[in-house]
Order: structure tokens, then C-alpha cells, then sequence
């Protein structure tokens, strides 16, 4: 049984609060966390929490290396676009790797998805969660990704046990 968040709005966030939080839920569950993130579609939401909505995909893209280093323990320092922060050491230190779910359908996302350990989809049909598929093996391929994959799809045409065989 493992845990994750779907969707998370990652770029709305600050870095050290999420790897705090997430990195503590894995301790606290054995290892057994994921992080479902997305990109955010409402500018509003950005505008009241003081994000931009325009960087949104870039502030992500930095925050997953950000929680990454951070994850692994030991002391870290940050001077990114988008994020600074002196030398600090985060604990406690997760029991194993935190892997990223990305969630969304464009080609962005997608390409994001392939970067990272899975993809969660949208309410979709099966023919169009195997095109997805079919788009971030290729995108994986193109960005020379290796290891697991984990793909969460939510399907409106599926509801037997049949139907799930042929999705899989």
C-alpha cells in the first residue's frame, strides 16, 4: 500500500515546507509516499498566494531538484533561478527515494512526466490513455529515462472487470 497526492499544485509551494512535509510523511509511513504534483491551470489561485503563473513549469521543474537534493540528506545549498537558500541539512531523512508523479495531459506535462517516476492522467477514455502512453514512452525514450514507471489513469469507459484487463 503506498500513499500519494493528486494532485499536489507544486509551483504554488514553497520547496523547503513540501520536503519537510512529504519527507517526514515517508518516515512516518516507512517509505511509503508519493509525490503527485501538477502544474496548476487557475491564475487566480497563483495570484492569491503570490505565484506566478506564467513560470510555473520552470518553478516546478527547479522544485523537483530542489526536494530531490534535499530528500537524499546531508547538507544542501540552493542558488537557482528561482530559488535560494544558504547550506542547511533537512530531517529526517526519508527511508528511500521519494518518487514524482506528474499529473496533466498536455505535451508539457507529459514531457515532465517522462522526466520523473509517473504520470497521473485526467478522467480519460482508454484509447486515449494508451495514445498518452503511447506519446511518453517516446518522450522517455527521446530523454534517455530509465527505471520504473507508474502511470495512475482515471477511466470513464471501464467499469468491468474486462474492460480493466484490456486498459492494462
Amino acid at each position: 500500500l503506498r500513499f500519494f497526492t493528486n494532485v499536489f499544485i507544486l509551483p504554488m509551494r514553497n520547496p523547503l515546507m513540501v520536503a519537510k512535509s512529504v519527507g517526514t510523511a515517508s518516515v512516518l509511513s516507512g517509505g511509503r509516499v508519493a509525490l503527485g504534483v501538477g502544474m496548476g491551470w487557475c491564475e487566480e489561485e497563483f495570484d492569491l498566494t503570490g505565484g506566478t503563473f506564467a513560470k510555473r513549469g520552470a518553478r516546478a521543474d527547479e522544485m523537483i531538484e530542489v526536494l530531490h537534493e534535499l530528500w537524499a540528506g546531508g547538507w544542501v545549498e540552493h542558488h537557482g533561478t528561482h530559488f535560494d537558500f544558504p547550506p542547511l541539512e533537512m530531517t529526517p531523512v526519508p527511508p528511500s527515494r521519494i518518487p514524482i508523479y506528474v499529473g496533466g495531459v498536455s505535451d508539457h506535462a507529459l514531457r515532465r512526466a517522462a522526466r520523473n517516476d509517473g504520470w497521473i492522467s485526467d478522467l480519460m477514455s482508454t484509447d486515449e490513455a494508451a495514445e498518452a502512453r503511447i506519446k511518453i514512452d517516446g518522450f522517455r525514450e527521446e530523454q534517455g529515462a530509465t527505471g520504473d514507471f507508474s502511470m495512475v489513469v482515471s477511466l470513464n469507459d471501464a467499469w468491468t472487470v474486462d474492460h480493466f484487463r484490456r486498459a492494462q
